[in-house]
């Protein structure tokens, strides 16, 4: 009798437990606008209209628990989508930045499982207001972005202007 009740009570909770795993998004590397040159040579030209970053940032989006029925079962392949904002530091709001994801990164843990990932393959505006950015599932690393700078012009003047971009992982 004792069995069938351990049994019961693994196959009430296992599901509750698998499906309650934390996800998380960590961003490495760095943007970089290296290759724009500043350079206007007559009076009257302004900055060329836009620049793009080199590919120098990736996410990785995966499971924070590492538990023991992931040896039985492998690691949870769970849907979930990645939204995107900044918050402004010292901004222009003459300056848009807009970001893309540029390839699809590696499965983690189970590479027999299909590599599940869309969206964000054209420039996205990236605003103040959190909007969708990409979707996929399962774990997934290294995912490159590139960003694209414009509408900054000679008549802002010499400044630096900081924005933070934040990712935030959804469990869809």
């Amino acid at each position: 009798m004792k069995k069938k009740q351990v049994v019961l009570l693994l196959i009430i909770f296992f599901p509750i437990y698998s499906f309650g795993q934390t996800m998380s998004v960590t961003s490495r590397g760095m943007v970089s606008f290296r290759d724009f040159q500043f350079s206007v040579t007559e009076a009257g030209e302004d900055f060329a209209s836009s620049v793009e970053s080199e590919s120098g940032l990736f996410l990785d989006v995966g499971y924070l628990n590492f538990d023991w029925w992931w040896v039985l079962v492998g690691p949870p392949n769970t849907k979930w989508r990645v939204d995107v904002h900044k918050v402004d530091g010292n901004w222009h709001p003459d300056i848009v930045i807009k970001a893309k994801r540029t390839g699809t990164g590696v499965r983690l843990w189970n590479e027999r499982k299909k590599l599940t990932i869309s969206g964000g393959e054209s420039y996205q505006v990236i605003t103040n207001n959190t909007n969708y950015f990409f979707n996929g599932r399962g774990g997934i690393e290294d995912i490159p972005f590139k960003f694209m700078l414009s509408g900054f012009s000679l008549t802002m003047g010499a400044q630096t202007f900081d924005t933070n971009i934040v990712f935030t992982i959804v469990d869809d």
